[in-house]
């Protein structure tokens, strides 16, 4: 069983902007998450056990921003802890706007916003947006899972140098003096990130699976302190590694039936790391690179070409761009 402190929800994979770091395929299907989804995972489940926060993130969340605040509302029901989003803010292009916003966020039971700002995002849309919204966010009591989120690259990376000190540019506009804690979170080699974590090294990292450790509370990505739900109804262990869907079985069965030696392909990738991924790619006959960053990289390749085999656990296709 898993004993979860949070639940993310990917409102939507969907986004106005496509990103060059982006875990995501952005411009595919544009479905947003139906709020109904909210009341089928939480009415019955025991939340207020151990968990204490739940994050809305994408995507963008703010594309309907109708079906957001529903969302939101139908959390709260249930849900009296901490509540998070985040947002690339390009919806914030006017102050008296964004404090209606912020105001109207603040009365449904959000306690916290992260504004991205860094390198690439600020490649393709202003830096008017995430300023405002800091800029309302700073004057108000919005304290809690409130940072803003600037996307680095990995010492030896190529181009990193360039890129982390541009990023760190933004980030210190977009703050303006409001003192904002920033998340610089160090990209990840899976979906996009794959193709920019560079130079790639001829040899199969022997590494176990834990690079989301610190995300999911200090345990490995089979014990996780958090889940992610997306608009399909796929509970996620990591972005592309599902465990099952809420329209197909109860999200409290999910949560207390869990065990990875339940689904072999995981408990393989459990026990050998991803590097049992890449051999059963290779038992099976399928082609896959054998230049690699990191282990993590070696995961998400080699589930990418395993996907046809576990179409139920290597999903959906916004995952692998």
């Amino acid at each position: 069983m898993l004993k979860l402190t949070g639940i993310t929800w990917i409102t939507t994979y969907n986004c106005n902007l496509s990103c060059n770091h982006c875990f995501f395929e952005t411009k595919g299907e544009k479905k947003y998450m139906n709020p109904d989804m909210i009341d089928l995972v939480l009415k019955d489940f025991p939340y207020d056990k151990h968990m204490f926060w739940q994050h809305l993130s994408g995507g963008e969340i703010f594309i309907d921003q109708k079906k957001l605040k529903e969302i939101l509302k139908r959390i709260r029901k249930y849900f009296q802890k901490n509540i998070g989003l985040s947002t690339n803010a390009y919806w914030a292009t006017e102050i008296k706007k964004t404090e209606q916003t912020v105001s109207e966020l603040q009365k449904i039971g959000v306690t916290g916003i992260a504004v991205s700002a860094d390198y690439y995002h600020q490649q393709q849309m202003p830096e008017t947006g995430p300023g405002n919204l800091v800029k309302v966010i700073s004057q108000s009591s919005l304290k809690t899972h409130t940072y803003i989120m600037g996307a680095r690259l990995a010492e030896g990376i190529q181009g990193a140098e360039k890129i982390n000190k541009e990023t760190e540019l933004i980030t210190n506009r977009v703050d303006g003096g409001a003192g904002f804690p920033v998340a610089s979170a160090t990209e990840r080699s899976i979906g996009k990130g794959s193709a920019i974590n560079i130079p790639k090294k001829r040899k199969i990292p022997q590494g176990k699976c834990t690079e989301l450790n610190t995300c999911l509370g200090e345990r490995s990505p089979f014990n996780p302190a958090m889940v992610w739900i997306d608009p399909y109804g796929n509970v996620m262990i990591c972005y592309g590694i599902v465990i099952g869907n809420v329209f197909q079985t109860p999200f409290r069965e999910i949560v207390e039936n869990y065990n990875v030696s339940a689904i072999p392909i995981l408990e393989k990738l459990d026990k050998e790391g991803p590097k049992g991924l890449f051999s059963e790619a290779l038992e099976q006959g399928l082609i896959v690179p054998e230049e690699f960053y990191d282990e993590c990289d070696l995961c998400y390749q080699s589930r990418k070409y395993l996907r046809n085999l576990y179409p139920e656990v290597f999903k959906p296709d916004e995952c692998y761009p």
